[in-house]
């Protein structure tokens, strides 16, 4: 049971640490492509 605990802390970081750097980039391309519409270079689109 301790050898468990030992090891799940350590497993659980990376994952977190990764799955925010995803979040962090997917929100960031979704700014960047506000940015793009509110700008109106891809103003055909919404036709």
């Amino acid at each position: 049971m301790g050898a468990n605990l030992g090891i799940s802390p350590p497993l659980a970081e990376p994952i977190c640490g990764k799955r925010g750097k995803a979040a962090a980039y997917a929100q960031r391309l979704l700014e960047a492509l506000q940015k793009l519409i509110d700008s109106g270079n891809m103003g055909f689109y919404e036709s």
